[in-house]
C-alpha cells in the first residue's frame, strides 16, 4: 500500500505541566472511520502512518506530541508527507535539517493545504469531502485509469503555487447565495462504453462495399413446390360400430398431416 505521512508542528499552544512545549502532531488511525483523514485514506488503499501507542509525550488537553527525533524515526521513510496546515514553509525553514532526512521531502513529494487558499481548508472543504478524498486517492496514486480528477485541496508544496477561492461579486449579491460545493470529477458511463478508435488509416477500398456488378448476379434457384396433402385417409369400419365412433374421435383429436 502507499504510505501517507499526516503531521502538523504546533509550536505554539502546548502545555505540559502547565509549561509551554512544542511538538508534532501525527495521525491516529485506531480505526479506518476514526477520522475524516483515516477514512480517506482507506478509501484510497493507503496506509496512514500513526502514532505507535506509547510513543510521544501527552500535554495538559491529552493530545500527544512527538518530539523531532521521535517524528524523524517514525515518517522518514513514508513516500508521501502531507501537512495539514498552511505555514510549513516556516517549519521547514526551521527544522530543515531535521526534514531534508525524509523520503518524501528529498523526492519533493510534500503536499499542504493551500490548494484553494490560505484559510479555505479549515471550512470550505467540510462541504467537499468527496472531492479531499478524491484528492488523497490522486496524490497515493491509486485513481482509476482515465480519471478526469485535478486536485483540489491538497498543493504540491515544492512544485505548485498557493491556490484561491476566486473573487466573491458582493455588489452582484453573490454574497447571498448559497454556496455550490465543487464536485468530484467523474467519466459519464456513455464515453466509457465508446469503442475506441484505431488510429490506423483505413483502406477506402475496405470501406465502402463494391458495387455489385451484372456478372456478380447469381442464377436464380428453381422454385420448388412442395405439395402438401391435407386430405385424411379414409378408414373403412362399419357403421354404428364401436370401432367407428373411436376412429372418428382418433380423426378428430389426431388429425393426419401427409
Amino acid at each position: 500500500k502507499p504510505t501517507i505521512l499526516w503531521a502538523n508542528y504546533f509550536s505554539s499552544g502546548v502545555k505540559v505541566g502547565g509549561e509551554p512545549a512544542e511538538g508534532w502532531s501525527v495521525a491516529e488511525c485506531p480505526t479506518d472511520d476514526h477520522t475524516y483523514y483515516c477514512e480517506s485514506a482507506a478509501h484510497c488503499g493507503a496506509s496512514i502512518i500513526a502514532r505507535p501507542e506509547g510513543v510521544g509525550f501527552q500535554d495538559d488537553y491529552g493530545y500527544w506530541y512527538l518530539t523531532d527525533e521521535e517524528f524523524l524515526e517514525l515518517g522518514k521513510d513514508a513516500e508521501t508527507f502531507i501537512f495539514p496546515s498552511s505555514n510549513f514553509g516556516d517549519i521547514y525553514n526551521s527544522k530543515k535539517e531535521i526534514l531534508d532526512q525524509f523520503k518524501s521531502v528529498q523526492n519533493e513529494n510534500v503536499y499542504d493545504t493551500q490548494g484553494q487558499g490560505e484559510h479555505a481548508w479549515q471550512e470550505t472543504r467540510l462541504a467537499e469531502y468527496d472531492v479531499v478524498t478524491q484528492d488523497m486517492c490522486a496524490i497515493a496514486g491509486t485513481t482509476g485509469p482515465g480519471s478526469l480528477h485535478v486536485r483540489r485541496w491538497f498543493r504540491s508544496y515544492f512544485k505548485e503555487p498557493i491556490g484561491s477561492l476566486g473573487a466573491c461579486d458582493v455588489d452582484g449579491g453573490e454574497i447571498d447565495l448559497a454556496y455550490v460545493p465543487a464536485q468530484a470529477q467523474c467519466t459519464p458511463f456513455e464515453v466509457m462504453a465508446e469503442p475506441q478508435q484505431s488510429d490506423e488509416p483505413v483502406d477506402d477500398a475496405d470501406a465502402v462495399e463494391e458495387e455489385t456488378s451484372d456478372e456478380d448476379v447469381a442464377e436464380e434457384k428453381p422454385e420448388v413446390e412442395v405439395v402438401v396433402d391435407t386430405e385424411e385417409p379414409e378408414v373403412e369400419v362399419e357403421e354404428d360400430s364401436p370401432a367407428s365412433f373411436l376412429a372418428a374421435a382418433l380423426a378428430i383429436a389426431y388429425p393426419i398431416i401427409a
